[in-house]
């Protein structure tokens, strides 16, 4: 155990790096098809001349410039933009190309954490030196556009939260250092919602209580804060006043991998949960692949309206680590299972795992497990 003088060494020592690709999804569409270059490319459900059901994954910066954001009704984003390239996602690409970044990371030899598809964080602590860390990943953000032609964001700073704060500073394509001297400076004049853990209804609980920036709510009384946010209380007094000191957390051996999403309303749309448990997928696929694993067991959650829960599972006779058929077998599970009834949560977990075991090749070798 450290003592106490050593552990504050230790804080203060930080250095976290958060790596964020720009326009991910998107980005990949025009590098593979330059003619897209310069175009407002929309990735996600079918616009169907603005018909469509599901919402937007991601798209370039062009289409931002029409107010289209990831998470948008695809109904809205072809009415604000109805000469935009609309395109369906190709997760499996996606993934190839996010594994590839990952293992560029991981060729730095600091420790990481991936959280995303598309970003993760870098413990760049023993470099001692914010100057060495900025070299570190300046060569990092040239490899990357490099050997992919895509661009990335990265933030520097004393702890995790504020390193991903920093990146945000960034976008697109850029790069900022938040020293510990700089923190409270950045961060009050910016809105309350730039601090982690403080989602739309915890801006609507601040707004009541006239609190619109971070030095507001840094002002806040620490009693009344909790009141307001209950547990995460203590996080956000730690990160507005510049206190937070957390790494990337360690990653052992997984038994399971998993990943879901709640929605802000009740959704009967099947196109909007089949495009969000791709994604899910997704997600857990890179970070099975990360830590070198195949998995054996696929398993579906669907929480209905009332919290009533279901799982499901297909045990494949062979563990496997294709993104293509992990994708099929878990929309052939929801397509098999859902019951047409409003949806409040969903989510995929991979388990029964196998090193780099790879024979699994057909959809009709499992069995079903409930």
């Amino acid at each position: 155990m450290f003592s106490f003088r050593e552990e504050q060494v230790i804080l203060q020592d930080l250095i976290i790096g958060h790596l964020d690709m720009d326009s991910f999804f998107a980005s990949i569409e025009i590098v593979d098809h330059p003619d897209l270059i310069g175009k407002p490319v929309i990735v996600g459900a079918r616009p169907e001349g603005g018909a469509g059901r599901g919402v937007v994954s991601t798209c370039s910066y062009e289409a931002r410039a029409f107010g289209i954001s990831s998470g948008m009704p695809v109904s809205t984003a072809f009415r604000l933009c109805p000469d935009g390239i609309y395109l369906v996602p190709r997760h499996s690409r996606y993934c190839e190309i996010s594994r590839d970044i990952m293992s560029c990371i991981a060729d730095t030899g600091f420790s990481y954490e991936q959280v995303s598809i598309d970003e993760a964080y870098l413990n760049l602590s023993p470099l001692h030196s914010f100057e060495k860390a900025q070299d570190v990943c300046q060569d990092l953000k040239k490899r990357i556009f490099r050997e992919f032609h895509l661009t990335c964001s990265i933030g520097i700073a004393p702890s995790r939260s504020y390193a991903k704060i920093a990146s945000e500073q960034a976008k697109p394509d850029g790069f900022f250092v938040l020293l510990p001297k700089d923190i409270i400076p950045l961060l009050d004049p910016m809105p309350a919602s730039i601090i982690p853990g403080i989602g739309k209804k915890g801006i609507q609980i601040l707004e009541k209580h006239g609190i619109k920036t971070v030095s507001d709510l840094r002002k806040m009384d620490q009693w009344r804060a909790q009141d307001l946010f209950g547990s995460m209380a203590q996080q956000i007094y730690h990160i507005v006043h510049g206190y937070e000191r957390k790494g990337i957390s360690h990653i052992g051996p997984a038994s399971s991998i998993s990943k879901e999403t709640t929605f802000l309303q009740d959704t009967l749309d099947r196109d909007l949960l089949r495009e969000t448990l791709l994604r899910l997928t997704g997600i857990v696929h890179t970070q099975m692949i990360r830590i070198g694993y195949s998995c054996k067991t696929v398993t579906l959650k669907i929480r209905y309206t009332g919290f009533i829960t279901r799982t499901h599972a297909v045990t494949l006779s062979h563990p496997s680590r294709e993104y293509d058929l992990l994708s099929q077998t878990v929309l052939h599970l929801f397509d098999a299972r859902y019951e047409d009834k409003a949806v409040r949560l969903i989510g995929v977990r991979f388990s029964g795992f196998d090193r780099l075991s790879d024979g699994q090749r057909r959809l009709d070798e499992f069995g079903v497990e409930s």
